[in-house]
């Protein structure tokens, strides 16, 4: 039996795992301080057993919990919980996107590949503008599409520094 990877490699990979689940923890707790103040542990509580069920069920069906358990610690209603997950998975794809084009490209073209990641991050700031707009076009529409639509807008967050904020979570978390 190799005890090697066991006694010394496992321990090294371990000790970094601590921060990045604190890193998705705090930025949970962030996103929904209104909910979750004061509930720093439970926040914690939550985020891990998200991941342990993203990591265990296939599919990443692992992600319906986020709602559920949302809806369970903090009586957050499932479209509202459901709305962070998304708005938190599009910030992960963001900032991968980002760390992809910087690796591929930054050799070859620093101050090219400098200029693109600014104008890439500029695309958090101009998504609250478009969620104001797409905000104010729908609540004058009848039915009940545009007016689920702006429920699901209701809890994006619209606030620059908040989104910055979770962004900057989100880099610290991968």
């Amino acid at each position: 039996m190799n005890t090697e990877l066991s006694e010394t490699n496992l321990p090294e990979v371990e000790k970094n795992k601590p921060p990045h689940y604190l890193a998705r923890a705090v930025r949970i707790f962030d996103y929904s301080y209104a909910l979750t103040r004061g509930a720093f542990p439970t926040t914690v509580r939550l985020s891990l057993i998200h991941n342990l069920l993203n990591n265990f069920l296939p599919m990443r069906l692992g992600e319906l919990a986020y709602p559920i358990l949302m809806r369970r610690y903090f009586s957050q209603d499932l479209v509202a919980s459901s709305m962070t997950l998304v708005w938190i998975r599009a910030l992960d794809l963001h900032f991968l996107v980002l760390l992809t084009l910087v690796v591929l490209f930054f050799p070859r073209a620093p101050l090219s590949t400098a200029t693109g990641a600014v104008l890439w991050i500029a695309l958090v700031p101009a998504s609250l503008w478009l969620h104001g707009v797409l905000k104010r076009v729908l609540a004058k529409r009848p039915g009940r599409v545009a007016t689920f639509a702006v429920r699901v807008l209701d809890h994006v967050s619209d606030r620059l520094s908040k989104s910055m904020r979770i962004w900057l979570w989100t880099a610290l978390s991968w």
